[in-house]
């Protein structure tokens, strides 16, 4: 696919990869180019840090309008990265669960699963629940 200015992807991604000085694998290259088919701006989310499993997540909630790059980091676990883009994919301002630049686990989780049952989805596990909450505290990226 050519964007109207007429790059291919090939094109971006050999742009990007000399910009960050680093050659992305399979599973990157592909989160990178379905979002560069369906019109994302993979620039927010083609950080060499971020594996394929963080792209998709980044990508899913860009494909549904919201940027969550201000709320992620590559060392958060992809069970967290999932609630965000749950979170953004259901339209919710993930910004109100901020307060003095960290994000509040438990009420992220508790709307998260309420709104996975109301589309009679199951939610995390308890036991996954607990571990994001110990792991914690989660910092926003300024």
């Amino acid at each position: 696919m050519k964007l109207k200015n007429n790059l291919t992807f090939e094109h971006m991604l050999n742009m990007l990869e000399t910009q960050y000085d680093y050659t992305y694998d399979l599973d990157q290259k592909y989160q990178l180019e379905v979002g560069f088919e369906r019109g994302v701006d993979i620039h927010k989310y083609a950080n060499p840090d971020f594996d394929w499993i963080y792209m998709s997540h980044l990508r899913r909630a860009l494909e549904h309008g919201s940027d969550i790059s201000r709320y992620v980091k590559p060392t958060y676990v992809p069970q967290l990265l999932q609630v965000i883009s749950d979170l953004a994919v259901f339209k919710v301002d993930i910004e109100k669960f901020v307060s003095h630049s960290q994000l509040d686990i438990e009420e992220m989780l508790d709307l998260h699963s309420q709104l996975l049952r109301s589309k009679n989805i199951k939610p995390l596990d308890d036991t996954i629940q607990e571990a994001l909450c110990v792991l914690g505290p989660y910092y926003v990226n300024d």
